[in-house]
């Protein structure tokens, strides 16, 4: 299985704090491809003690990639407000006014509306978020983990299936550069075979140019290149179906720049135009996956 390094994933849900009031919290995560993991987090100046927890979760959950991880709260700056009344302040008021009332002999009542018109008769409680039971944050970064995760893994499907194709078609070329070969090393022989028997019948001056002959069949020789490549493409295809949650970009990248070297060589000993074609064309197909495996976790 293949798991890709970018993906998103959000989630928003309502907690309950001990104090019965109510809290919307919604959880974010993005990942980008990196060469190694790297964890951003922005958090709630109250909940800043998660962070080593949360970023310690990320990493041993999505492995590599440069990730960027938020929680933002319904209230600003992480705290509740909560209003209550004074009725100290309350009494005075009323106090004061009766005496004034009396002393200048004012006509009129209070009623409800001119209290709570007063200055001051309210105060406003901070409630802090630290009222959170943690378990529940931690479960909703969570579930925000495993359904990140079901968004790299789908990714990773289609990364899988592109890359299958380019290794297949690089098998194919493969073959038919092999074919050729053997075409060109039947060729090669036959005349080799032909100045060996001038040689033999006395022509001493083809002799040098037998032994060149030997000496470039051997040179042009790419059957162990052809057998690393086919090997290293058999690795590849079982490296992509294996289940164990491990990082596999590396792998795959390692395993591409081997046949990219083998391809080279390949080149290298190449005379032939179509040999030579065939082998670009593998090359690149080589450079395509290379880029998608750029992506890979």
């Amino acid at each position: 299985m293949i798991t890709s390094m970018t993906g998103f994933s959000q989630i928003t849900e309502t907690i309950e704090l001990a104090s019965k009031e109510q809290i919307t919290v919604s959880v974010e995560i993005k990942s980008l491809n990196a060469r190694f993991f790297d964890a951003f987090c922005k958090l709630p100046s109250s909940l800043s003690s998660f962070e080593l927890k949360i970023a310690s979760k990320l990493k041993a959950s999505l492995y590599r990639g440069k990730v960027f991880f938020s929680i933002k709260i319904s209230e600003e700056l992480g705290v509740l407000e909560v209003p209550t009344i004074s009725t100290s302040v309350a009494q005075q008021y009323l106090a004061s006014i009766q005496e004034l009332q009396k002393k200048l002999s004012l006509p009129g009542t209070l009623t409800i509306n001119d209290v709570v018109q007063l200055p001051q008769l309210f105060a406003f409680e901070k409630k802090s978020l630290q009222e959170v039971d943690h378990a529940k944050i931690h479960a909703l970064v969570d579930q925000a983990i495993k359904l990140l995760i079901v968004e790299r893994v789908r990714e990773g499907k289609a990364l899988h299936e592109d890359l299958v194709l380019r290794l297949k078609h690089c098998e194919e070329k493969i073959e038919e550069i092999r074919k050729r070969f053997e075409l060109l090393i039947d060729d090669q022989k036959k005349v080799i075979s032909e100045v060996s028997v001038l040689v033999q019948s006395g022509e001493e001056a083809e002799k040098p140019r037998l032994d060149e002959l030997y000496i470039h069949l051997n040179k042009m020789d790419i059957h162990e290149e052809v057998s690393r490549f086919v090997t290293h493409v058999e690795a590849l295809f079982v490296l992509f179906k294996s289940d164990n949650k491990v990082e596999k970009g590396r792998k795959v990248d390692f395993l591409l720049q081997e046949l990219f070297r083998e391809i080279n060589t390949i080149t290298a000993k190449c005379s032939d135009s179509s040999m030579t074609s065939l082998a670009v064309d593998v090359k690149v197909e080589i450079e395509k996956a290379r880029e998608q495996v750029q992506n890979i976790v």
